[in-house]
């Protein structure tokens, strides 16, 4: 039987999206900012506008 590269297996896809964190600290600022609420969750009142004020403010410091 042969394997398709094309083809993830389980262990590689769930490896993928462990390490996904470490790909986006690599990437900096601009990463985190780009990824939203998944590194800069938003406060339960905060108002959209604040929130994108907030999220351009922050800086991921190396």
């Amino acid at each position: 039987m042969t394997s398709s590269v094309a083809k993830k297996t389980k262990e590689i896809t769930l490896l993928h999206e462990q390490i996904q964190i470490i790909d986006d600290l690599l990437g900096g600022t601009r990463t985190m900012r780009a990824k939203g609420e998944t590194h800069l969750p938003k406060f339960k009142r905060e108002e959209d506008d604040d929130y994108k004020k907030r999220l351009q403010k922050a800086t991921l410091y190396p």
